[in-house]
């Protein structure tokens, strides 16, 4: 009897040891996987491992324009009042004989209130990730400030994977003269 009750506690520990390790995959299952979590997708998997707003730093004009740059010469872009921009830091996981191919226009945001958003800017190109390799990026967002509910739907296969994301609640529009929106300089 000791030998068996011995081989169920070692069973039990290594099915509970596999369950810390193993990647969490919710889209088995069909529900949306969260931040962090990695959803499957046909030739690997993807996760989301942050969300960062994005947002111009002041600048102080003072030492700037005294140099006599001009801050069109710099390609500042901003996101236009009414809306906001954010970054996604991804994870993709090659898997299977093929690996994993990828496009960023495969991966929009969708919610209430918007209407799908697909990348402006992407650190991943076209490409593919071959089985056992791993391959890190972002893509930037644009999306109104109202819009609520945001997940990122990746278009691979029969079913999109599902990531649901947390923003921080969208600052007041700064057009970068020290003044916020509604406020009198």
């Amino acid at each position: 009897m000791k030998p068996f009750l011995a081989l169920a506690v070692v069973a039990v520990l290594a099915a509970g040891v596999w369950g810390l390790f193993s990647p969490r995959l919710a889209s088995d299952s069909g529900a949306a996987t969260s931040i962090g979590e990695f959803a499957r997708v046909p030739g690997g998997l993807v996760r989301v491992d942050g969300v960062t707003p994005e947002h111009m730093a002041d600048m102080n004009m003072q030492g700037f324009a005294a140099t006599g740059m001009s801050m069109s010469a710099m390609g500042m872009d901003t996101a236009p009042e009414g809306y906001r921009r954010f970054s996604l830091d991804v994870t993709l996981v090659g898997q299977g004989k093929d690996g994993l191919r990828f496009s960023p226009a495969q991966f929009r945001v969708a919610g209430e209130g918007i209407e799908d958003a697909f990348p402006i800017r992407a650190e991943l190109g076209d490409g593919w990730v071959p089985s056992g390799n791993v391959l890190n990026g972002s893509l930037l967002y644009q999306v109104p400030e109202s819009a609520s509910r945001l997940q990122l739907v990746v278009e691979s296969g029969a079913r999109p994977a599902l990531i649901l994301l947390e923003l921080p609640p969208a600052e007041p529009h700064n057009d970068h003269t020290g003044a916020e929106a509604g406020s009198t300089p």
